[in-house]
């Protein structure tokens, strides 16, 4: 309503007519009346008339949100914007537009600047991906703060291709590690700071993250268009992956840890269990820190991981779940028995770092491996993802399968189609070589 009272002459070209007693409403705008006026008594008839009537509304109303609407619904919208659109053409008729409202609305929206549309869009993150807001808005807050650092009050609207290309200019020179006194310079006086810079990739992804932003600006009407279709990213750099898997040798050397043996440790039954689980699953060990007790289920006749994007829970490709079988030697470590001592959490509650369950345990976790040999190189959790894959590469097991099991999203089209068997998972999982393990005396 706002919008359109600010477009006096789009009423007039829309909904009224000329008549030789002044303006009145337009012949369709009539009929609408007319079947307004009958209010509930409004008959199938009256409310697709409304419905067909109102089709450039809709459409208008649509491009401002990601909904998709039932028929039932799409005629109750139809008929409020109707409403509205009656009212507009009464108002003009009768020459009482709130003309000071309409601008002082407008100017609102063009003054809007970048830290106001990041509000905007952490509150539209919020409402439309409720379960991966948190960790969306945290991974955005770095790139907007640089931005809202370098582009201060200057309204959206005027944001332009060479504040873009300055910006990135700077970031390209920015350091890779910022301490609180190099964060506490301007983005200039950082660019001149020495060490390793900002890597290009990096840098993509920050713009990556502002364009999400703007995206968002331009379907809520905020902008007449997205200040990035005229700027060019720049290619993504292939690099090769620098994630290096762990050895056999330092499979033994962690696995053999006293910890293993029954020694108290600060992370206790999380620290014995879980590296346990990683080695066998390749999962995330977010995946698995996040692990509740309504996540292990029967599926099919097998033990499961339910991996799955829920409340307080996350995966990287969101809406997805998997069943990942439980390996047998799990199960006979007592496995089962641990999860039944649980009420809801089986390892720990979130870090209020950053809202990760694995967060402090993965820290501690590196400290101690590395304490025992283990290279410097090694990602201490990650790393077991690749020493599953290269596992499987020596198995020969199908890309396919191991996808599955391990939460990759399918690299062709073909494999998107049909479904994977929880059996052909569990012979993928019970192939992998046996840990030295033997289940613990109480």
């Amino acid at each position: 309503m706002t919008r359109i009272l600010q477009q006096p002459y789009t009423i007039k070209a829309r909904y009224v007519r000329r008549y030789d007693y002044g303006y009145g409403l337009s012949a369709d705008n009539e009929q609408l009346d007319e079947c307004l006026l009958k209010g509930e008594q409004a008959s199938e008839e009256d409310l697709q008339l409304v419905t067909q009537l109102m089709q450039s509304e809709l459409e208008e109303a649509l491009r401002w949100t990601t909904a998709v609407l039932t028929p039932a619904w799409r005629q109750k919208l139809a008929w409020r914007l109707a409403e509205h659109r009656i009212c507009a053409a009464a108002m003009y008729i009768t020459d009482d537009l709130p003309v000071y409202s309409a601008i002082t609305a407008m100017q609102k929206m063009k003054s809007l600047t970048f830290a106001g549309l990041f509000e905007h869009y952490k509150a539209h993150i919020n409402r439309i991906e409720p379960d991966r807001a948190a960790s969306r808005i945290r991974d955005y807050t770095s790139s907007a703060n640089r931005f809202i650092k370098f582009i201060g009050d200057k309204p959206i609207r005027d944001i332009s291709k060479g504040d873009l290309s300055a910006f990135r200019a700077l970031l390209e020179q920015a350091p890779a590690n910022r301490n609180k006194a190099v964060n506490s310079l301007s983005l200039e006086e950082q660019a001149k700071a020495q060490g390793k810079k900002l890597s290009t990739n990096t840098v993509r992804n920050i713009f990556m993250h502002l364009s999400a932003m703007f995206r968002v600006a331009l379907e809520d009407d905020l902008l007449d268009e997205h200040p990035f279709d005229s700027f060019k990213m720049r290619k993504k750099v292939q690099v090769i992956n620098e994630d290096i898997p762990l050895t056999d040798n330092e499979i033994r050397t962690m696995f053999r840890l006293p910890l293993f043996q029954g020694e108290p440790s600060l992370y206790g039954e999380m620290a014995y269990w879980i590296p346990i689980i990683l080695y066998y699953t390749g999962a995330r060990v977010e995946e698995i820190g996040q692990l509740r007790r309504t996540d292990i289920v029967d599926a099919f006749g097998v033990t499961c991981f339910k991996i799955q994007m829920g409340e307080d829970q996350s995966v990287k490709t969101a809406g997805s779940v998997r069943y990942v079988p439980i390996h047998s030697h799990i199960l006979e470590l007592g496995f089962m028995d641990f999860v039944n001592s649980k009420e809801d959490q089986l390892f720990a509650e979130k870090s209020d770092v950053n809202d990760k369950y694995a967060y402090n345990y993965g820290r501690w976790w590196g400290r101690l491996i590395r304490k025992h040999g283990v290279r410097k190189e090694v990602k201490p959790s990650h790393s077991f993802r690749h020493y599953f894959i290269t596992q499987c590469r020596a198995l020969d097991v199908r890309e396919d399968t191991q996808n599955n099991v391990l939460g990759h999203v399918p690299s062709s089209v073909p494999q998107r189609y049909g479904s994977y068997l929880i059996e052909t998972s569990r012979v993928l999982i019970e192939r992998i070589p046996r840990l030295e393990l033997k289940r613990l005396e109480n």
